[in-house]
């Protein structure tokens, strides 16, 4: 199944790298591994994710093993579309929306 990334979702994954890199290079490499991983995950699973209820209907998360960063994303039937990568302690209502009525 192919997988898109929003915009918004590369800016993170690049924002978080650089933050990493800043005091391990190395570490921020295995970062960028380690949501690679997950997205393979993601795509031969695609309903493997937590459902969540935020603004966009059938949104889920799904881990970066060995970091504490969320991937969110919504799956359908001809493509998976990765929404954001954010670390839980933000705020994510505010980052996804209000959560669904």
């Amino acid at each position: 199944m192919r997988l898109y990334e929003r915009t918004a979702a590369i800016e993170d994954i690049t924002r978080v790298i650089a933050w990493i890199a800043l005091d391990n290079p190395s570490a921020a490499q295995r970062f960028y591994t380690a949501v690679r991983r997950a997205y393979s995950e993601i795509r031969r699973f695609p309903y493997i994710g937590v459902k969540r209820h935020f603004a966009e209907p059938g949104i889920r998360s799904w881990r970066v093993r060995g970091f504490p960063h969320l991937i969110f994303y919504i799956p359908t039937s001809e493509r998976i579309e990765v929404v954001r990568v954010l670390h839980p302690a933000m705020d994510l209502e505010s980052e996804l929306g209000p959560p669904e009525e």
